[in-house]
């Protein structure tokens, strides 16, 4: 019986490695590729992964197959929520934690849960991001705290969420933290993949927080430095930043200003990178527009702009 068992399993440990190395090469390119590319190529990825899990295999196979899952559950549920399908991203994001935690693993379990901060951060709901970013935070061990992108990406939607929410003390604390957090980082964990934690995300995030709490000069400067650090063939924290300046302009009441940015922010966005993340965040500025400067010409000709990547977005 037992020499059938083995006999019959199905992944050798060098298959295993190609795997490994397919989800790193996945991670790669799901900052740089369109999320519907990469979401047909992660689903196909991890339905194949399910198989191979369903067959018998040796017990350290079986946790390398779940590991794998999980990092691709985990991608599968990113895409999803730049595409704006919220409710489909919280199914796979479940997913990638019952498998993380089928390992045993800390750090995989952490990178799983920081991830999916991103689903209610972007879909609106700051308290319930609030919630799975001090869960996160909880669960680091002082072991996995002092070189984790995961716990570095946890701390820093941390300050984010709090510069939103919470007190001035708390804000200062998570700010420090999360500057902390990623100095500790070492080289392998500063990796550009969406399970890395790059000086310009940090950058990018660091950014988003100045805006929150109005800082808006130390928000600029930070964008500036993001924004040299990223390449061209980036398309995704770019664009966040170039709305999130138009956004400080509105704020500033420089409103010709932001929302002309904001209007050729959105029109430069190749097609297939057009996605629902982008165009909810584009709506908090003409928000942000006062009630007596509604009409003016240009958050009239941002209005068409954003009218016209909804069409672009119900197309695809």
């Amino acid at each position: 019986m037992m020499d059938r068992a083995i006999a019959e399993r199905s992944v050798t440990p060098s298959q295993v490695d190609k795997i490994d190395q397919m989800v790193r090469l996945h991670a790669q390119a799901c900052v740089t590729m369109p999320p519907l590319v990469m979401l047909r190529r992660l689903v196909a990825d991890f339905d194949e992964l399910q198989r191979l899990v369903s067959q018998v295999q040796a017990p350290t196979t079986l946790v390398r197959l779940y590991a794998c899952s999980a990092r691709v559950g985990a991608l599968v549920a990113d895409e999803l929520m730049v595409l704006g399908q919220t409710h489909r991203a919280w199914s796979w994001h479940q997913s990638a934690i019952v498998a993380a935690d089928e390992t045993r693993l800390p750090e995989l379990g952490l990178q799983v849960r920081s991830l999916g901060i991103l689903i209610p951060l972007y879909s609106g709901d700051s308290r319930e991001a609030l919630s799975m970013a001090v869960e996160a935070c909880n669960l680091s061990g002082s072991v996995v705290k002092k070189s984790s992108p995961a716990y570095a990406l946890a701390a820093t939607l941390k300050a984010l969420i709090l510069a939103q929410l919470g007190s001035i003390d708390e804000r200062r604390a998570a700010l420090d933290e999360s500057g902390e957090s990623f100095v500790r980082l070492d080289h392998a964990g500063k990796i550009d993949s969406v399970f890395g934690f790059s000086e310009r995300r940090w950058r990018f995030y660091r950014a988003r927080t100045f805006a929150e709490l109005g800082k808006f000069d130390e928000a600029w400067q930070a964008q500036d430095c993001a924004l040299e650090l990223y390449p061209t063939d980036v398309v995704g924290d770019p664009t966040i930043i170039r709305l999130d300046r138009a956004l400080c302009l509105v704020r500033r009441n420089e409103i010709d200003a932001g929302c002309e940015l904001a209007a050729d922010t959105l029109s430069s966005l190749p097609p297939e990178h057009c996605a629902s993340i982008f165009l909810g965040h584009g709506k908090k500025i003409l928000t942000a527009v006062p009630e007596k400067h509604s009409n003016r010409r240009s958050v009239s000709q941002y209005r068409a702009a954003i009218a016209e990547s909804c069409q672009i977005i119900g197309a695809m």
